[in-house]
């Protein structure tokens, strides 16, 4: 898992909260890799999949990143 070259997906159950403005993404432990993007799904019928659906996005939202993750910050922010 999370290893150089894959594509992981991490599924879980939250609340309907609406469509997330950003995200916090940082290594477990102290090390540092290369993120492309995060990719967030919702379930249909909920309030993200409205709000990703009338901007063309199919329950999907893209929060991309490009960069290293860990090393000299503690956590990186990401906005779609």
């Amino acid at each position: 898992r999370f290893e150089r070259g894959d594509v992981d997906e991490v599924t879980f159950d939250a609340p309907d909260i609406g469509a997330p403005a950003a995200l916090w993404i940082a290594p477990e432990s102290h090390g540092e890799w290369y993120l492309e993007e995060v990719e967030v799904t919702c379930s249909p019928g909920s309030s993200m999949a409205t709000a990703a659906a009338s901007e063309g996005n199919a329950g999907t939202m893209s929060f991309p990143c490009m960069d290293l993750v860990g090393g000299r910050d503690a956590a990186l922010e990401l906005r779609p």
